[in-house]
């Protein structure tokens, strides 16, 4: 199923406002098994955005809503998630950066006690809890048989699979 909720240009015309497109996309697109027009409304209550958002994605099971403003523009409003994993090895910064965590080798540990890889974690560290992790698991690297190689094509040091972060 396909759920169309704007049109760029149609015969050589810029549609810009959200009641027109919605108006055009109603007009051009019959109900039908494979493509429809989003389910959209228009309101100018904050309460009734609340309530639609309730409605769609925490019972309806959407994925999120869009809002659209004319004038300040759209927003994704979505569900956040988070998830705890365990830390399974680090990559040191280059160049400049040298002496900073660059990032974390992150996984899941299975119901068998096994550990699953899951991510790469590089970005929402200030330079202060860079430096800190760094530090901290440089004092945790266990020999390993194991290779993976980060963004930067440096080989991963593997540690003890002791430290747990949040992920969002």
């Amino acid at each position: 199923m396909i759920a169309l909720f704007d049109i760029v240009s149609i015969d050589d015309e810029t549609i810009r406002d959200g009641r027109s497109v919605f108006s055009k996309l109603d007009e051009i697109v019959q109900k039908g098994n494979l493509v429809n027009v989003v389910e959209h409304l228009e309101t100018g209550s904050r309460k009734e955005i609340e309530s639609k958002y309730r409605e769609w994605t925490e019972v309806g099971g959407s994925e999120g809503l869009v809002v659209r403003n004319e004038q300040v523009g759209w927003f994704k409003i979505k569900p956040v998630h988070t998830i705890d994993c365990v830390v399974l090895g680090f990559s040191d910064s280059a160049n400049d950066r040298k002496g900073m965590l660059h990032d974390l080798l992150v996984g899941l540990v299975r119901d068998d006690g096994s550990l699953q890889t899951m991510a790469r974690v590089g970005g929402g560290f200030t330079d202060e809890e860079r430096l800190k992790l760094l530090k901290k698991l440089k004092k945790m690297v266990v020999p390993s048989d194991y290779i993976e190689v980060s963004s930067a094509h440096v080989a991963y040091e593997m540690v003890k699979p002791d430290l747990v972060i949040e992920m969002k």
